[in-house]
């Protein structure tokens, strides 16, 4: 049911993220998790237990990221290691810890649609550099390209 799919968060409550950034959670292979909160790319062991997520063994990668960044990191480990419920009604997914919910799509679905909006506007992905926006004009093209 999870294994296979990558979800992106539509919206969070009870918690403002870092600008510019976004929830991506994924299930590459049975028993495995990986999360990406706008820095470090965290992975570990998961496994359903009722309602709930059973995440342990986490680890992630260690690049330097504002403090902002830093935080959300920290805050979603806790939130996971915190066991959260989940509810999968189709292509939406729900996490539900003590004081935050987190609602997600999966991203093939975000693809083809507009997501599920959220009580309040969420914030663009990535900022787009007025500089970067001007040099590319001049040059006579605007090509922009997207990491995650």
């Amino acid at each position: 049911m999870l294994v296979g799919r990558t979800f992106l968060s539509t919206c969070v409550t009870g918690r403002t993220l870092a600008a510019y950034t976004r929830l991506h959670l994924a299930f590459p292979e049975k028993g495995k998790l990986t999360v990406h909160a706008g820095c470090n790319r965290i992975f570990g062991d998961v496994r359903i237990d009722g309602d709930r997520l059973k995440v342990c063994g986490l680890g992630s990668t260690a690049i330097g990221c504002d403090v902002a960044r830093n935080k959300q990191d920290d805050w979603l480990k806790a939130f996971l290691r915190a066991g959260p419920a989940f509810a999968l009604n189709g292509d939406e997914l729900v996490l539900i810890g003590a004081t935050e919910v987190i609602k997600f799509v999966d991203h093939e679905v975000e693809r083809l649609s507009k997501p599920v909006p959220c009580t309040r506007q969420m914030t663009p992905v990535m900022p787009l550099s007025l500089h970067a926006i001007e040099r590319s004009r001049q040059r006579g093209s605007l090509d922009f390209r997207f990491w995650n």
